[in-house]
């Protein structure tokens, strides 16, 4: 799992752990440097593009193509938020 400075404390991380998540999350002040922290901007910065991508794809989709009038089909006017 992948989270901010945060998502931290012994509780929360034993728990993830007794489930066999490993938490991915940037140290916080004091903190000695976590494993992983090599890969997190690169994560970060994949899962941005991709956010990106789908706020792009939402935003030229927001509306129908409007039928000609008198075409007989009903217009739709929905979108996907």
């Amino acid at each position: 799992m992948i989270g901010d400075k945060n998502y931290f404390g012994r509780e929360f991380e034993a728990t993830l752990a007794e489930a066999g998540v490993d938490l991915l999350r940037p140290a916080r002040k004091g903190e000695s440097p976590r494993a992983g922290a090599e890969f997190f901007k690169p994560l970060r910065r994949v899962i941005g593009s991709i956010n990106d991508t789908f706020k792009a794809s939402s935003t030229s989709n927001s509306t129908a193509a409007t039928p000609p009038p008198g075409s007989g089909y009903a217009s739709c006017n929905a979108s996907w938020r």
